[in-house]
C-alpha cells in the first residue's frame, strides 16, 4: 500500500512539474502552437498616428527602451499573425522590457493608392511600402537599425514565433 501511495505521489509530482514547465517555455522555443487563437486587430483607423508615434518615442526614451514601430493593417493576415505572436506571454514580456511598441495603420493601399501615414514611413526612410507588416526598430538615439530587413516579416504566417525574438534580439542596444 505504501509503495502504491508513493508511486502515485511521484506521478502527481512529475505531472505537476511538467505542467508548470509548459507555462514557462523558453522564448527561444516558441512555435506556431503557442500563438493565441483569439484574433485581435491592433490597427485603429481613426487614431492620430503622427502624434501617437511621437508620444511612443518620447515614452520609450523616458523609460530607456527602444521604439519598435510596426506598420500594417487589419486586412493583412501576416500583420494579424505578427500581432498574435507579440501577444504570447513570453514574447510580450520580452518586448515590454526592451521596446515601446507602436502600431501604425497604413490602410488599404492594394488598389495602388498611397498608404495612410505615408509621411511617417518617409520619416524612417521608407519611400515605397513593399508590403506589410513593415517593422522599424530604432536605437535609443533614434537611428533605424533594421533598414535592410524591415520587410522581412511579410511572411509571418510561415514563421515561428521564436524567430521574431531572435530578430528583435539582434537589434537590442
Amino acid at each position: 500500500m505504501n509503495k502504491l501511495i508513493f508511486s502515485l505521489f511521484v506521478v502527481i509530482l512529475l505531472t505537476s512539474i511538467l505542467f508548470v514547465m509548459n507555462f514557462k517555455k523558453p522564448i527561444s522555443n516558441l512555435s506556431q502552437d503557442d500563438i493565441p487563437k483569439t484574433v485581435v486587430k491592433p490597427y485603429k483607423p481613426d487614431l492620430n498616428y503622427p502624434d501617437l508615434v511621437i508620444e511612443g518615442i518620447e515614452k520609450a526614451l523616458k523609460e530607456n527602451k527602444q521604439p519598435l514601430i510596426i506598420f500594417g493593417a487589419n486586412w493583412c493576415p501576416d500583420c494579424i499573425i505578427l500581432h498574435q505572436i507579440i501577444l504570447i506571454p513570453q514574447m510580450a514580456k520580452f518586448i515590454n522590457e526592451n521596446f515601446e511598441l507602436i502600431y501604425v495603420d497604413v490602410g488599404d493601399y492594394r488598389d495602388g493608392s498611397e498608404p495612410k501615414n505615408k509621411q511617417i514611413l518617409l520619416n524612417y526612410g521608407i519611400a515605397e511600402l513593399e508590403g506589410v507588416p513593415t517593422i522599424v526598430v530604432l536605437s535609443k538615439d533614434l537611428k533605424v537599425l533594421n533598414k535592410d530587413s524591415s520587410t522581412q516579416w511579410r511572411n509571418a504566417r510561415e514563421r515561428q514565433p521564436s524567430e521574431f525574438y531572435f530578430y528583435l534580439n539582434n537589434f537590442l542596444s
